[in-house]
């Protein structure tokens, strides 16, 4: 793809790329100043992708070297019991921060589109940390908008581990 003069590949990612994607996702930690709950490995990253639990794209330019990484889209199915569709859910979109402006993330996230509409999907969820302006642009520019009607909550650490009586 080429946007302006910047040129770069999609391809996707097997489980052989667990070290490429952990290396951004640990950029991607750092970024969001969450590297210290950042714990997932090459083996796990490895793993799900073998087992289908997660698909991703990564974005490549080449240099005299070969092919450099400079950003990735990792996502997994949704499912909707309403629509009996499923649809994907975007959990990490990372372009690296020298490589931003340059169309990467609007080509990753174009991508997604894509393929949730190919495979009949109903949509595409994610979500963005409130104070990541940047990120929030980018998103409401590519069409995106705020879900006013649901409150996303989670269970981990402690609350988990008393719910489930251990």
């Amino acid at each position: 793809m080429t946007e302006g003069a910047a040129t770069f590949t999609l391809r996707d990612a097997a489980p052989a790329d667990a070290p490429v994607l952990l290396a951004l996702v640990r950029e991607l930690a750092v970024f969001e100043r969450l590297a210290h709950r950042c714990v997932s490995d090459e083996k796990a990253l490895a793993a799900a992708l073998e087992r289908n639990l997660l698909r991703a794209i990564i974005a490549e330019r080449r240099d005299d070297a070969g092919p450099v990484p400079i950003g990735m889209a990792i996502w997994h199915e949704t499912f909707s019991t309403f629509s009996g569709r499923h649809g994907f859910w975007l959990e990490d979109l990372f372009v690296l921060p020298d490589q931003r402006r340059l169309g990467v993330g609007r080509a990753l996230f174009a991508e997604l589109a894509r393929r949730v509409k190919a495979e009949g999907g109903t949509g595409l969820g994610w979500r963005v940390l409130r104070w990541n302006e940047p990120g929030l642009r980018f998103y409401r520019a590519c069409g995106g908008a705020p879900n006013a009607e649901w409150q996303e909550m989670t269970l981990t650490g402690a609350a988990l581990e008393k719910l489930a009586g251990g």
